[in-house]
């Protein structure tokens, strides 16, 4: 079993040997993408990609899904370290793009439910879900990835897996890096973190057409009567829902909220830092008892125009004093047919329509 700091040093080799050819193999996947555009494009066929394993309600319903048109077919093919990784499809919003990986070990079995995927080139990709199939020693994992701004149908997406750390063992208590000569070691110190058994090593590159993006519907609003919202942004797709809120103690509100850059406390002013820590003990029991008020309204649905409800579950958040974001998957459904979304006992409505009750 290798340690954080073996599994450190063999990535970042991998890594510098892969970059003298990274120009030439970028204009290998560049040829070949367009190879294949052109070949579906006279061929008029469709090749739909679904997984046999169960993604769960959620993603099964964009990912195993024939009625999904956004859906990305791709079945595109990479072996590195003995480890085949295939992209089937993809999907994408206006920010963000979902991936569906199907991933074979042709050399042993060193997969496992506990998986990740680690870019050292890409910020911004996530890992959705893991589900591992025993008795065919593959696995199927989610894949999300923001996007830049200005992405449209047509554009070639390209992203990276560096590293696939499988069977977790346990945390790390401590690592020491070299951040100041090495610019890899933020990510590496993030994800060696944790101890894994097996430490596969890629590149796998991998690139598809956006043929269409789900456009999102959005709303800004001012809560009536709450104690702790202020404003709300709320951006709903098929695919998530983000809600951004702003707490009457923001400074963007007129709130009464210190910047601890603004705050100069002499070491030896006792009083000045019983102060400050006081403040910041009042500012954790606000946040908490904000997140607890949230809570006490349950999870927020979307209700579409003919009447049906569309559950929303919590898939992470960032909350402070000031406010903070959440974001929520829930089953795929048509942008057209959204009607209102219900967060802290409000009722939103994105546009006026047909609402059948």
């Amino acid at each position: 079993m290798r340690t954080c700091e073996e599994q450190t040093a063999l990535i970042l080799d991998k890594v510098s040997r892969h970059s003298i050819s990274r120009k030439k193999r970028m204009r290998m996947i560049q040829s070949l993408s367009l190879v294949a555009v052109i070949l579906l494009s006279f061929s008029g066929l469709a090749f739909a990609r679904y997984t046999n394993l169960d993604l769960g309600r959620v993603f099964n319903s964009f990912f195993n899904n024939p009625s999904v048109d956004q859906r990305i077919d791709v079945g595109q093919t990479v072996i590195e370290d003995g480890l085949e990784v295939t992209l089937l499809s993809a999907i994408c919003d206006s920010n963000r793009a979902y991936m569906m990986l199907e991933i074979k070990d042709t050399e042993g079995q060193r997969l496992s439910e506990s998986m990740i995927a680690v870019s050292l080139h890409r910020a911004g990709i996530g890992l959705e879900k893991v589900v591992y199939d025993d008795a065919e020693n593959k696995a199927t994992m989610i894949l999300s990835m923001d996007l830049a701004s200005g992405v449209s149908a047509g554009d070639v997406v390209r992203f990276e897996i560096d590293a696939i750390f499988s069977n977790f063992l346990g945390e790390l208590e401590y690592v020491d890096f070299d951040f100041e000569n090495n610019d890899n070691a933020a990510w590496i110190m993030y994800f060696c973190g944790n101890r894994y058994e097996h430490t596969i090593l890629g590149p796998w590159q991998m690139s598809f057409t956006v043929n269409a993006q789900i456009p999102p519907k959005t709303i800004s609003a001012s809560p009536a009567d709450s104690p702790f919202l202020a404003k709300l942004d709320i951006e709903c797709s098929p695919i998530a829902t983000t809600i951004s809120i702003i707490s009457h103690r923001s400074r963007e509100v007129g709130g009464d909220l210190i910047d601890p850059k603004d705050v100069f406390l002499n070491a030896g002013d006792t009083e000045a830092i019983d102060a400050w820590n006081r403040y910041v003990e009042e500012t954790d029991v606000y946040t908490l008892s904000m997140l607890d008020y949230i809570r006490s309204f349950g999870e927020p649905y979307l209700t579409l125009k003919d009447g049906s409800i569309i559950s929303l579950s919590q898939v992470r958040s960032s909350h402070g004093a000031d406010g903070g974001q959440a974001d929520y998957f829930g089953d795929y459904f048509d942008i057209g047919d959204l009607y209102s979304v219900t967060f802290c006992g409000e009722v939103y409505v994105f546009d006026e329509g047909n609402f059948a009750y």
